[in-house]
């Protein structure tokens, strides 16, 4: 049975969290809520953005502007637009996770 926090102790450091996190969410071994929950959790409590080239550290930051802004409740998104559903959390987390690599090459 799948177990995230197992996954995440395996992990050497905050920034090495935040990328399994996306590529678990990707991946579908874990749904936008605890993704998003997560990655919010690792970003406030444990990473520290000087830990990260420039570049890095404004990909990351962007993704959690998203997941931030997440909400399963469609009323609240229809209330106020600023709110993020599953799919556009999909999508940034896609788009980040692509733009690490690059940032990698």
């Amino acid at each position: 049975m799948f177990s995230l926090s197992e996954s995440l102790e395996g992990c050497n450091t905050p920034e090495s969290k935040l990328i399994l996190l996306i590529d678990l969410f990707l991946e579908k071994k874990i749904d936008t809520e605890d993704f998003c929950d997560q990655y919010e959790q690792i970003w406030n409590f444990q990473l520290d953005e000087g830990m990260l080239s420039a570049d890095r550290a404004q990909l990351m930051s962007d993704l959690f502007d998203v997941v931030t802004w997440y909400t399963s409740i469609i009323e609240d998104r229809l209330i106020y637009p600023g709110f993020k559903n599953e799919q556009q959390v999909f999508v940034a987390a896609k788009e980040t996770r692509e733009k690490l690599v690059k940032n990698l090459a």
